[in-house]
């Protein structure tokens, strides 16, 4: 397909994302005098006297196996979020009931009092390649060439001690997805070596999924807070189910619950921190995952879902221990994220299943609200 039919299809997916709220009912955003404002008395204010609560939270999230020295597996990816003001009740957040909020009702505590609500919209890709990039031809011992690009939409509740969220997907894997293009770009910059066997990357195929998340505190201090979460995704790109624990250590450590920068489509975008909008302190904290996931269903290795494809199943693993490291600085307006993944391997041992068998690699999160 030409490269002008494919970037129309992107424009399409930014004009899904970035659409505004068609929505004619007013909304009330409470300011600190304790005045109501229509959605359009709010929209008419200038950016410096908006409570920052209420403001945005765009991130912009690049992952790249190099920064662990791998180059195969999971190559690359990218997203772009916008993550909406956080309300204190369901019926003022602001989204999209066409979309993720009325899916969402059914999945989050809608009538709870003591959550903050929030919605989510991303957009982004990821690369996949084997480990042997200059060879034309299909290796049939290792994964296949592809791309997934997607778009998603979600929502969460959530306080200090309690979180609910549910997010849905929908994308496209192989050609369309644009992986050849992005990553010979990219390498053409970089002076990496070409890769040469993207015409035996998965065909194009159409993904849906669905997502849910669910995380409890057990322990919170001043400096430290320790909670459990469980979720699952299901659709054709992943189908499986999560358990974790995870761990914030660090001086003004925010409220609320860690962020973890999945891969698109791995998990869930959402912004869970809580802090006070009149404060100008930093939070500097670093965390630690520990979670265990059972895979059902992996596109990247199970090959495509209506056609015969390449597929490395028979050899696969299906349950995967991951360790996820990350150092975090924000201030008021923005932060900047640093984490690494550490997995078990995903390809049984003894196989002739060429390169790494396990996925490590690294991600830096910059966002900022305007």
């Amino acid at each position: 397909m030409k490269l002008r039919v494919k970037l129309t299809l992107i424009a399409l997916l930014f004009s899904v994302l970035f659409a505004p709220n068609l929505r004619a009912a007013r909304q009330s955003y409470p300011e600190a005098e304790g005045a109501e404002l229509t959605e359009a008395e709010y929209l008419e204010m200038p950016l410096g006297d908006r409570p920052i609560r209420y403001r945005p939270n765009w991130r912009f999230e690049f992952s790249n196996d190099v920064f662990l020295r791998s180059d195969n597996f999971f190559s690359a990816g990218t997203s772009v979020q916008k993550h909406g003001p956080r309300v204190d009740s369901w019926d003022t957040a602001r989204g999209t009931p066409a979309f993720g909020r009325r899916l969402a009702h059914a999945f989050l505590p809608v009538h709870a009092t003591d959550r903050s609500f929030r919605e989510a919209w991303g957009i982004g890709q990821v690369i996949s390649t084997p480990d042997d990039i200059e060879t034309p031809t299909l290796l049939p011992m290792d994964i296949p060439y592809s791309a997934l690009l997607a778009v998603t939409n979600g929502w969460t509740a959530f306080n200090d001690t309690k979180f609910t969220g549910f997010q849905w997907l929908l994308g496209v894997v192989g050609p369309l997805a644009l992986g050849e293009e992005i990553q010979k770009a990219v390498h053409k910059v970089t002076g990496s070596p070409e890769p040469q066997g993207w015409d035996n990357q998965l065909d194009n195929e159409p993904v849906l999924n669905f997502t849910y998340m669910w995380k409890r505190k057990m322990v919170t201090r001043k400096s430290f807070d320790l909670a459990f979460n469980a979720g699952g995704s299901l659709g054709n790109w992943f189908t499986l189910a999560d358990s974790s624990v995870e761990l914030r250590v660090g001086k003004n450590k925010p409220g609320g619950f860690l962020y973890i920068p999945d891969p698109i489509g791995r998990s869930m975008f959402y912004d869970a921190a809580l802090r006070p909008d009149n404060t100008k302190r930093y939070t500097f904290y670093v965390s630690g995952v520990f979670r265990t996931t059972y895979m059902a269903r992996m596109l990247i290795l199970d090959g495509s879902t209506f056609r015969d494809s390449h597929s490395l199943r028979s050899v696969r693993r299906p349950l995967v221990g991951q360790m996820i490291l990350g150092v975090h600085y924000r201030r008021l307006r923005w932060g900047i994220h640093t984490n690494w993944w550490f997995t078990t391997d995903f390809i049984e041992s003894g196989t002739a299943v060429q390169g790494d068998t396990d996925v490590d690699f690294g991600t830096i999160t910059v966002e900022y609200r305007f």
